[in-house]
């Protein structure tokens, strides 16, 4: 979606991508390099940024150093980005073909603020893209619409499109129908063909909640325009009140049109293709949680495991139920997973190994997921993101093995928990200096003795009482 956007503002996400990526100065030249454009682009977009969103980015630029961003914030990055997508004439102008199609060129005209010009010239290199999925923009009698081959797509695509652009808010486009009542009408849909644990897990799952509600409003459109999605799929459920409301805002919806909407919820938590299928998921989904748990030294426990086994199948389900990807201008999910590999790479690569066997024994793809798998793992169980290789940390104390045991238990109680074991520590018990061989044996070494005669990497002197500054330096030599 972003090529849509003109170069100005292609070029200036750019930068505030690999600047937020970035620990520290970047000199104007590197950036220069890393985003393909001139100093003197870099210079001038770099202006436009300090001066539009200085405050909120804390961007600082220096002749000596280079440039750098203070505030890498990422719900205060996508709000810049979300402004800019605003901007574009293009993404604005989809927007407006789903909500208000087979419109002559004058009614958009008025609703952008462009000419016909920059519209006709927009219009190739909005279906350009739109083709490689399977939609496009028509023009049929001086009328344009939006349409695709796999309207489910179609609709599926401008949900993530709508919520990425604006948020959950639809009050700008005024339609009186809200988006609480139709969450009640999808919870009412859940609780047929989900356990009262699943179901709890999902209504506090905000995420997937407002992408339903998002494709439910979206499908009301699309329906109520006339691109219709045929299905059989029962929908008892829903009222004569609930109808009623509905036509409030869409009056010429009937049960017909709601049947592929519910059908399409079904799908997410419980289209199998067969019952060997799911059998065969959810045993693979054990495993995969097993091997997790093991690698990262946490205990797993059943409520724990539950949710998360939950989760590992919706994300198979949802794979195969969108086999495109969807509309990406700001995922923060994404972002999200990124600081979890720059934070903890041992998990992030533990998550991404396991889902990659998982995916062989199902003979099914979804390390597409792996992001969205990251994040879900990372709200339900922390220990796991947090947890790392088990440290093996030598004790060296010259002040008694009373005291040895002292610091042995507090830096055991401050890493380790009853889920999670991080460091293990042995205590020398032998006369003088170990030996350099034993030493290699271990990953850190504490001390309260002020110099070896050899030196060690992760050697750390620490005090007899420890200070938080010596918790400060075995946590960054245990995470490091």
């Amino acid at each position: 979606m972003r090529r849509l956007m003109d170069a100005p503002s292609q070029m200036a996400i750019h930068i505030l991508e690999k600047l937020a990526g970035r620990k520290g100065w970047i000199t104007i030249a590197e950036l220069s390099d890393e985003v393909g454009a001139s100093t003197r682009t870099i210079e001038k977009d770099l202006s436009m940024l300090r001066k539009r969103w200085g405050d909120n980015l804390q961007l600082e630029i220096s002749r000596k150093n280079g440039v750098r961003l203070r505030n890498k914030n990422v719900a205060n990055l996508g709000m810049i980005l979300t402004e800019l997508f605003n901007e574009s004439v293009a993404l604005r102008w989809i927007v407006e073909l789903l909500f208000y199609p087979r419109r002559k060129i004058e009614f958009y005209e008025e609703r952008l603020f462009a000419s016909r010009s920059t519209l006709n010239r927009t219009l190739p290199k909005i279906n350009q893209f739109l083709s490689s999925r399977g939609m496009e923009i028509l023009n049929k009698s001086g009328k344009y619409e939006f349409v695709g081959r796999d309207e489910y797509y179609l609709r599926d695509f401008s949900t993530c499109f709508l919520i990425e652009m604006y948020g959950m808010d639809i009050t700008k486009y005024n339609m009186s129908i809200d988006l609480k009542f139709i969450a009640r009408l999808i919870g009412k849909s859940l609780s047929k063909y989900l356990s009262p644990k699943e179901l709890q897990w999902v209504f506090s799952d905000d995420i997937s909640l407002a992408y339903w509600s998002m494709f439910y409003f979206m499908s009301l459109l699309r329906e109520e325009n006339g691109y219709t999605i045929e299905s059989d799929y029962p929908v008892e459920e829903v009222t004569p009140y609930d109808l009623a409301c509905i036509r409030r805002s869409f009056p010429h919806i009937g049960l017909n049109n709601l049947r592929a909407v519910y059908q399409a919820v079904f799908k997410q938590y419980r289209g199998w293709s067969s019952n060997e299928e799911r059998v065969l998921v959810d045993n693979e989904a054990e495993a995969l949680l097993r091997r997790l748990f093991s690698e990262m030294n946490v205990v797993q426990n059943e409520e724990t495991a539950g949710a998360l086994k939950f989760v590992v199948e919706c994300l198979y389900l949802v794979s195969k139920l969108r086999p495109y990807k969807t509309s990406v201008l700001f995922d923060r999910i994404a972002y999200f997973a990124l600081s979890v590999k720059d934070v903890n790479p041992y998990f992030y690569n533990a998550a991404e190994k396991n889902l990659s066997v998982f995916s062989h024994n199902v003979k099914y793809d979804i390390s597409s997921e792996l992001n969205n798998f990251i994040y879900w793992v990372s709200l339900i169980s922390p220990k796991l993101s947090t947890s790392i290789c088990l440290r093996k940390v030598l004790l060296i104390d010259d002040f008694g093995s009373m005291h040895a045991k002292f610091l042995q238990k507090m830096f055991s109680q401050f890493f380790n928990s009853e889920c999670s074991k991080v460091i293990k520590i042995d205590i020398y018990s032998g006369q003088g200096e170990p030996a350099e061989e034993l030493i290699k044996d271990y990953d850190i070494v504490l001390t309260t003795v002020p110099k070896f005669h050899f030196s060690y990497p992760h050697a750390i002197l620490i005090n007899d009482y420890p200070s938080h500054e010596d918790f400060i330096g075995v946590y960054r030599a245990v995470y490091g």
